[in-house]
């Protein structure tokens, strides 16, 4: 990976992980939030309750190769915190659960994004507002019929 495409500053952290979507399972939490540039940024997390210095350096760059060989869709600057879980995870199944997690997480958005087409849509980190003639619980129809996570 690129170190042009590394997320480094502490106040940029803070701003995707405030305004970004944010998409939870049992190893990673990751934030994203759309840039509108040609490339990906990365920030990647590891905390001293993972382990010591060469476990959470291990990680690091396990999840850099990761990243590096798979194409994500272009423009969002990610935010990935890693869990303690990670630990027990083989280089294949750490492999397998990222590409996952940020597949649907770009995913969604865009799956979202058609569901409410011709209306005004503005995704929040705490969810989405929606603005136009339609009732809380017809929007919720189509998101349910569309399989759409939020």
């Amino acid at each position: 990976m690129n170190s042009k495409f590394i997320i480094r500053k502490n106040e940029e952290f803070e701003y995707i992980i405030k305004n970004g979507l944010c998409r939870k399972n049992k190893f990673f939490v990751i934030y994203n939030i759309e840039r509108k540039l040609e490339n990906n940024r990365y920030g990647i997390s590891v905390s001293k309750k993972v382990g010591k210095a060469v476990v959470r350096n291990k990680i690091k760059r396990r999840l850099k190769d990761i990243i590096s060989k798979n194409s994500i869709k272009n423009g969002y600057d990610y935010v990935i915190i890693v869990r303690k879980a990670i630990v027990e995870l083989s280089y294949e199944d750490m492999k397998k659960e990222c590409r996952k997690s940020l597949y649907i997480q770009t995913q969604d958005i865009e799956k979202l994004v058609k569901v409410v087409e011709g209306l005004e849509v503005d995704v929040l980190s705490n969810g989405v507002k929606v603005y136009g003639d339609i009732s809380i619980n017809e929007l919720l129809n189509k998101i349910i019929k569309a399989k759409v996570q939020i």
